[in-house]
């Protein structure tokens, strides 16, 4: 029997004490009919030089060099655009996680069972959680809207982590703009992803086709607060009011009218209350990004819930934190502007 080829795409930027243990967790797989693209994205330390070893030691993997330093999510979309043509299937892997050895052929099968479905997605553990905390203990077919309104409601997921999905090439517009790569919120430094971009970017391929959900741990991921996009996010409150922002781009596309404005205002309520509590513990003075990615973030949700007539006590109140925040907008400066 012929496999289908797989492309495992490894983003890296100064990743030299991770991409051996990725890559080899990679090499390791029981399905065979692979290429490895990593792509380096202007590395200062090992990187290069690991990857050359690997690219010497087996001919399914390729190394990619990029010159010039892109934003993350540039830097994603360019990998993508690396994969040959004649791919079936195409997965991300980040250099900070790994495959289990029969994640690939798992995931492959359940694919090749199931035509009709674009995404497919397995459990993983990160750190030491279990996630996602769904119940199944059978593959699950979820139509391709539902799993949308699922990460819009905030509630558990079976869109799981990038390093966790398998994704159908024959499905992809353009892997050139597979990720929304525009900063959130705009003007903030360094440049932030929205925090549900790599959910974000399935949207399109869910609106037209299926899920499958593997009940199986198919990858370790690691639990990074440093400098990576989730530390960072987590540092500077981002999670909720991104949430109300990907509400705001798509719940037009996938919720009535009656659940987009109770999903916004419930997304509005806790934003409301993170804030508070994240202020009094005094964030604003210990993270000197929280109020900086604040006092943009909050102006840019407010506007466009007013142009929806959005009211409600969640909305008075984040209008109140955002004049409280510009008005101390000369207390704290982030480091770097």
């Amino acid at each position: 029997m012929i496999e289908p080829l797989v492309v495992v795409v490894v983003p890296v930027f100064d990743g030299a004490d991770l991409l051996a243990g990725c890559l080899e967790s990679i090499l390791a797989q029981t399905h065979r009919d692979l290429i490895v693209i990593v792509a380096d994205n202007a590395s200062t330390d090992g990187s290069v030089a690991i990857a050359e070893k690997f690219v010497a030691r087996d001919r399914r993997v390729r190394l990619v060099r990029h010159e010039v330093h892109l934003p993350m999510l540039d830097h994603w979309n360019r990998a993508f655009s690396y994969a040959p043509e004649q791919a079936s299937y195409v997965k991300q892997l980040n250099v900070d996680d790994r495959l289990r050895p029969d994640g690939l052929r798992r995931l492959v099968e359940v694919g090749e069972a199931n035509p009709g479905v674009a995404v497919v997605s397995a459990r993983f553990m990160f750190g030491r959680q279990c996630l996602p905390r769904l119940s199944h203990d059978a593959v699950t077919i979820v139509p391709g809207r539902e799993a949308v309104r699922e990460v819009l409601r905030g509630g558990p997921t079976h869109l799981g982590h990038p390093s966790a999905l398998l994704l159908r090439c024959s499905a992809i517009r353009s892997w050139s703009r597979f990720y929304e790569a525009a900063p959130f919120p705009p003007g903030f430094w360094p440049p932030q992803p929205l925090p549900q971009a790599d959910k974000e970017a399935c949207f399109d391929l869910l609106e037209r086709f299926d899920l499958a959900f593997v009940p199986e741990i198919l990858a370790d991921l690691r639990s990074d607060e440093g400098t990576s996009a989730t530390g960072v996010s987590g540092r500077v409150g981002a999670w909720h009011v991104g949430r109300m922002e990907t509400l705001l781009r798509h719940g037009q596309r996938f919720l009535s009218e009656e659940d987009r404005r109770r999903w916004i205002h419930r997304a509005a309520r806790k934003y409301l209350r993170s804030l508070a509590w994240r202020t009094l513990s005094g964030a604003p003075l210990r993270v000197p990004e929280f109020l900086a990615y604040q006092r943009l973030a909050l102006p840019h949700v407010l506007g466009q819930l007013r142009g929806l007539d959005a009211t409600g006590g969640a909305i008075a109140g984040l209008t109140l934190w955002a004049a409280l925040f510009r008005a101390g907008a000369g207390v704290v400066e982030v480091s770097g502007r």
